[in-house]
């Protein structure tokens, strides 16, 4: 807000937080969040946007940035979590980027199963499969799993003229040791 006009972080989040302990608003959580990002707070940035997300109206963008701290932060079921509770609130604001950063927690968290699933039902369910499944398979192989990737990837190539996912559907073959397979393709 306002207050970064100061110039100095430091003097503007002493600020911000006196404000916030007098008068607590949403914009000032917002100011408080930013702020603490800036200064490399990321525990006291986690909590007021653990905040914020649990207030009503709460912006998209304050939940896929916990989400993605709370991975980085080391709690990667915490942060898939997060998408969940987005999703169930505005089933809108998921989107296949969404959906792989969620799979990428998920990974992370060494569920893998899960993240297979995940993407195999976002893309059972949106109209064009094969451009996201691209994407979506692009976060199993480059996590090291291929074999997955090709389970997301060949049922579509094998219906599609689409070059880019033919050829993406043969390298995960080929990665996940099915060359053969990729082929006869």
């Amino acid at each position: 807000g306002h207050y970064r006009g100061l110039q100095r972080p430091e003097a503007a989040l002493a600020v911000v937080e006196r404000l916030q302990a007098v008068r607590p608003s949403q914009a000032s959580l917002q100011d408080l969040a930013a702020l603490y990002a800036e200064l490399d707070r990321p525990r006291d940035r986690l909590r007021v946007l653990r905040e914020l997300t649990a207030r009503p109206g709460a912006e998209t963008a304050h939940f896929l940035e916990l989400a993605k701290l709370e991975g980085v932060l080391g709690d990667p079921v915490a942060g898939a979590e997060t998408i969940g509770r987005l999703g169930a609130m505005r089933p809108r604001a998921i989107d296949t980027s969404v959906v792989a950063l969620e799979m990428s927690l998920h990974l992370s968290a060494d569920r893998v199963d899960q993240a297979f699933r995940r993407g195999k039902s976002w893309l059972a369910g949106v109209k064009d499969p094969g451009r996201d499944a691209l994407a979506l398979a692009s976060v199993l192989s480059v996590r090291s799993h291929p074999e997955h990737a090709a389970q997301l990837l060949v049922p579509l190539a094998d219906k599609s003229a689409d070059e880019a996912l033919v050829r993406a559907a043969s390298q995960a073959e080929i990665d996940s040791g099915q060359g053969l397979k990729a082929l006869r393709r």
